[in-house]
């Protein structure tokens, strides 16, 4: 073939051609391949960081291939200086955008197997290494970024100064995200709070599953992920009961109106024998508290808890409760509205 193509033979560039396609393919086949002999040899290595290798070797991406194939076909056709320079900058690109995911995927793996093992025993040591895995990952795509620019033929020393300058700018234009990354850095460094500790926010309860750079995730009893803005959440008042050690709680109630002075004064009595009766819990106080509006008798009963867990708080307070009313129906005393119910102590 006499034809030329480009200034070049139409002959050298079937076979670079030839060379690039088959070079990709075979990377194609063998990457399957590789990954089977890793995941063996990793499982018989006692070691851990074998296995998250595997794990960052699996996000192996296909561009990566398709350029290492390009530039070795491109290379056949013996090119000028700009165009072998193309070549360089394509596949330098490539390596550094697969470098990076190899990276970011190892990181993420190693330290999400981490904080499986450590959750129980260090729920505060997970949630610092969670955002500084977030850091580390910002830190390392920009060196990506900027590795990547400098390889095009950008200015980096002009454009971090132009960053610089602009800076002031775009922190105005993303305050909002620079308040809850710095409230993210706050969260880490204070523990208010850390995954895997049940708190309260207003109305909305459940357990800190994850700390991010912007926001905070948490589960509630229900099931629902509940999503925080970091910054308000810092706003809030947030009730954290990892290190509760007893509930103390005060039940109010009232009898009807007419009911005779010794009711009344046996009421206490009969409150303290429910409560006693009831293991876990320790009887404070019940008196005769007010009279009510409407000429019912107030009263107000205290006991503790001695166990912070929520489930047995709720199924002590289930049976106190039947045993006062069971108590004050044999009593012959009836309740007066509103029904009892439970005020935090």
């Amino acid at each position: 073939m006499s034809q030329t193509f480009l200034g070049r033979p139409v002959s050298a560039w079937l076979v670079a051609l030839a060379i690039g396609a088959g070079l990709t393919l075979l990377l194609f086949a063998v990457r399957p391949i590789g990954l089977r002999w890793a995941r063996r040899l990793a499982e018989r290595l006692p070691t851990r960081a074998d296995d998250h290798l595997v794990v960052a070797l699996q996000r192996t991406r296909g561009f990566f291939l398709v350029a290492i194939g390009l530039y070795v076909g491109g290379r056949w056709l013996d090119p000028s200086s700009s165009v072998e320079r193309a070549l360089e900058v394509l596949l330098i690109l490539a390596a550094l955008l697969q470098i990076g995911i190899w990276i970011s995927a190892f990181l993420t793996s190693y330290v999400e197997a981490w904080a499986q093992r450590r959750i129980a025993t260090d729920p505060g040591a997970v949630t610092g290494l969670m955002a500084l895995r977030m850091l580390g990952l910002g830190a390392l795509w920009l060196a990506v970024a900027l590795v990547a620019l400098d390889n095009v033929g950008v200015n980096v020393t002009a454009f971090v100064a132009g960053l610089g300058i602009t800076g002031v700018a775009v922190a105005l234009a993303v305050q909002n995200v620079l308040g809850d990354l710095f409230a993210s850095i706050s969260i880490v460094l204070d523990k208010p709070f850390v995954v895997g500790d049940f708190i309260a926010v207003g109305t909305d309860m459940g357990t800190v599953e994850r700390v991010g750079l912007k926001t905070t995730r948490v589960r509630t009893p229900g099931g629902e992920q509940l999503v925080f803005a970091n910054n308000d959440l810092l706003k809030s008042r947030v009730r954290n009961f990892r290190h509760l050690k007893e509930r103390r709680v005060t039940l109010p109630f009232a009898v009807a109106p007419g009911t005779p002075a010794g009711a009344l004064e046996r009421i206490p009595e009969a409150v303290r024998e429910a409560i006693d009766s009831v293991p876990d819990v320790l009887f404070e106080r019940a008196h005769l508290k007010a009279f009510g509006a409407h000429g019912e008798l107030q009263y107000e009963v205290s006991y503790v808890v001695s166990k912070p867990d929520n489930q047995l708080h709720l199924d002590r307070q289930q049976a106190i409760l039947i045993g006062i009313y069971d108590r004050l129906q044999a009593m012959e005393v009836n309740l007066a509205g509103p029904a009892i119910v439970q005020r935090p102590g």
